[in-house]
């Protein structure tokens, strides 16, 4: 049952991935950029391997007078060189080339050939081709020229592949499903380049090969793999599975495995936004439309937060994608827009010819009255997939819901606004209601009072606007996030510190803040390091900080909060970043102490207002007009130093 969300997740299918069902032909899968980040090191000998070609090629050919000189091909290769040693080295090899021959120096390679749909015998041949590939280790030695050491980089995208596929398709029965036997074992040795489609022969392997390991260079133990297969079979506890996936790194084989079982569990647990908090992980190792599709698919699998799931599928910009089309289909249908909804499951069908969107054009047409289509459409996709119509009933797809004449999610699954009317990608971020004015005491209810260096304790649940709030604050973010400037490690970065803020901060007493404080530390662990190392181009820097932002006690007669907080007097919105010096052990200040890395608080204050702040004895902090964010490092004795990007 787990690897179908798997599928729904790595293919971005549709919601019934969760059923254990199989109703539609699997999609092909594809590898990007964040999943052959693990290849880094055997593309960067790759790509140093092809600049020394083409300096040997420019040495040779390029000498003024020689019989072979061609002043065309000369000028164009210098420039090829110049424009490759300005590149990233996965950039480089994802780009990849295809105009070549078997007796060129120049080789193919790149993951066209792995990422080029296909169905049939041809997947068949394909994958059975992709997993002698990958059942090789890729390593590039030093008697290899650039051809060979192209086709070592192939064989590590096979095996990004085939773990993509195997998550998608079930790993034991994806095998099956490519060639009836167990993949075969490695030889070691000298690659034979080839490049042909696909590409990458391999010789008869004689020993097994090593399973692949993280970035850090560690794999999974036997004892962590056992905790693995406990998380995945549903064996184990939430928590357990939580600590081990903050155990894993990203590029370690079983990281999204265990994060899509700790989705499921929350999904099943009836804590959407928590599943959300998983899912949005696993798409933050994707880029571009990959990542979007996840974020879109995790919260239709979750019917929650369904406007920014819109948004995410509209953003994909793959609008003649079949999964694009079901997913969105499956939005406007649990908000009731029963003809939109048909009309997306429509063009969905007769692009792939799958069951699961005819079965739901079928109940599109069940909800807009149009009983014989309806009819027809089901009755064909039980036919030719026994079962539909118990497993999207399971799911809430049904044929006595749409009859109601009532959407199939409530308005509060939608974000802000409610009532299923989709965000308008193009206007800005709904904002909380004002504040009431002070110092009636229900405006404080649920508030943490950070009184310096206060031991940390229970928390008083929040009231129920303050949830609202809470929950519309964490929305604004995700929705915002996506037109930060940066790197992704960057934007998860700022993204996790502002959620781990909000939900140990003013939003301490919402019923899921542990949970939602803990995504927040996962994704600053997962993106901090590489975020650190990034580079930042200068012109989209600004050295000046704002200095119109400054902290408040709660006694300030300005401080409506009831706690500690900041204020913004600028007419403007602010990023504002702080952080406590010297907090007492324990406190609610150690939290955001300012010699720990990456504890930084991170929040946003709008134009003229405040915002409640974990206070310790000393603060240091530090703003930069929205949209610009702080990227500081703490100096001691001297404070937050940095600039805003």
């Amino acid at each position: 049952m787990k690897w179908r969300l798997a599928a729904a997740i790595t293919g971005a299918a549709s919601a019934l991935a969760v059923t254990g069902l199989a109703i539609a032909q699997s999609s092909w899968v594809t590898v990007t950029h964040a999943d052959v980040q693990i290849c880094r090191p055997i593309f960067k000998e790759a790509h140093r391997l092809e600049q020394e070609l083409l300096l040997d090629q420019i040495d040779q050919g390029c000498a003024r007078g020689a019989s072979t000189y061609d002043a065309d091909f000369c000028g164009a290769t210098r420039d090829f060189l110049k424009a490759t040693r300005a590149m990233d080295d996965v950039d480089w090899f994802m780009l990849g080339n295809e105009t070549c021959s078997d007796s060129s120096a120049y080789p193919c390679f790149g993951p066209s050939v792995y990422n080029q749909p296909r169905t049939g015998r041809d997947a068949q041949r394909a994958i059975a081709q992709f997993r002698e590939e990958a059942s090789q280790q890729a390593k590039v030695t030093a008697d290899m020229d650039f051809v060979d050491a192209a086709a070592e980089g192939d064989r590590c995208i096979s095996q990004a592949w085939v773990a993509t596929y195997d998550a998608a398709a079930g790993g034991a029965a994806g095998k099956l499903q490519a060639n009836n036997q167990t993949p075969p074992a490695s030889s070691g040795g000298k690659s034979s380049g080839g490049n042909k489609q696909p590409r990458g022969g391999a010789k008869s392997p004689e020993a097994p090969a090593p399973a692949p390991s993280s970035p850090s260079g560690r794999g999974v133990s036997v004892a962590a793999q056992a905790d693995v297969d406990a998380c995945i079979d549903g064996k184990s506890t939430q928590q357990k599975c939580a600590s081990l996936l903050d155990r894993l790194q990203p590029g370690d084989p079983a990281y999204v495995d265990v994060a899509l079982s700790l989705m499921a569990g929350e999904i099943d647990a009836g804590r959407p936004v928590a599943a959300i908090g998983y899912g949005d992980i696993i798409a933050s190792q994707r880029s571009g439309a990959d990542a979007e599709l996840v974020r879109c698919t995790v919260r239709v699998l979750a019917k929650w937060d369904l406007n920014a799931g819109l948004m995410s599928c509209n953003a994909a910009g793959v609008e003649d994608d079949t999964r694009v089309m079901e997913l969105r289909g499956q939005i406007h249908l649990l908000a009731g827009r029963w003809s939109e909804g048909w009309k997306d499951f429509d063009a969905a069908y007769n692009a792939a010819g799958e069951m699961q969107p005819l079965f739901l054009r079928g109940l599109s047409a069940a909800a807009l009255g149009r009983t014989r289509d309806a009819q027809r459409d089901m009755d064909e996709a039980e036919e030719n997939a026994p079962g539909t119509t118990k497993a999207f009933a399971d799911l809430g797809y049904s044929l006595a819901a749409v009859k109601t004449g009532k959407p199939l999610a409530p308005p509060e699954a939608f974000g802000p606004g409610g009532s299923g009317t989709p965000a308008d990608p193009a206007a800005p971020a709904p904002s909380a209601p004002p504040a009431p004015a002070p110092p009636a005491a229900a405006a404080r209810v649920g508030v943490v009072k950070f009184a310096p260096d206060a031991p940390r304790g229970q928390v008083a649940p929040l009231t129920a606007g303050r949830v609202t709030e809470c929950d519309a604050a964490l929305r604004a973010i995700e929705s915002e996030s996506q037109g930060w400037k940066g790197t992704p490690e960057e934007i998860a970065l700022r993204s996790g510190m502002i959620q781990r803020t909000l939900f140990a901060g003013r939003c301490a007493g919402h019923a899921q803040a542990a949970s939602l404080f803990a995504d927040g530390e996962r994704t600053i662990a997962i993106s901090a390091a590489s975020a650190a190392s990034a580079f930042t181009d200068a012109a989209d820097t600004t050295p000046a900080q704002i200095d119109c932002v400054e902290p408040m006690i709660p006694t300030d007669p300005r401080n409506t909060t009831g706690t500690t907080a900041l204020r913004n007097s600028c007419n403007f919105a602010v990023y504002v970043a702080y952080c406590n010096v010297s907090p007492a052990k324990g406190s609610w200040a150690e939290m955001f102490s300012c010699t720990m890395r990456s504890a930084l608080a991170l929040d946003v204050i709008p134009a003229s207002g405040a915002t409640p702040a974990v206070f310790g004895r000393e603060v240091q902090h530090f703003a930069c007009r929205k949209p610009a964010m702080p990227v500081l490092t703490y100096v001691a004795g001297k404070g937050l130093d940095g600039f805003c990007k």
